[in-house]
């Protein structure tokens, strides 16, 4: 898929749909396509700087380390849909929300 981040993954249906695209079109979803890679490796990225210092200040219970951990996956669903994996990416921010309702009960 010329134009696409090279690690970007489509499904057959999703590729038979970008390819009876127009040209013009197929390029402005490939550069929409790279400005989500960027800001979502760029905001995994502060994610996971943040999650180094509050690893650092963490008490060690269980609630803080459920926290920590719901961080941990929404950096790697960040990454995931940077690479165009969104099954993945969703169900990674899935698995994020249940450690963070976990840890943050009053929230639900």
């Amino acid at each position: 898929m010329s134009g696409f981040p090279k690690d970007w993954q489509v499904g057959q249906e999703q590729q038979e749909w970008l390819d009876s695209l127009p040209p013009e079109k197929r390029h402005a979803i490939a550069d929409s396509a790279n400005a989500l890679r960027v800001a979502h490796l760029s905001a995994a990225e502060s994610i996971e700087e943040m999650l180094e210092s509050m690893l650092r200040k963490s008490d060690g219970s269980d609630s803080s380390a459920d926290f920590l951990t719901s961080v941990a996956f929404l950096s790697y669903s960040l990454r995931a849909s940077a690479r165009g994996n969104f099954a993945k990416a969703t169900e990674l921010m899935q698995t994020a929300n249940r450690y963070q309702r976990s840890a943050l009960p009053e929230l639900d």
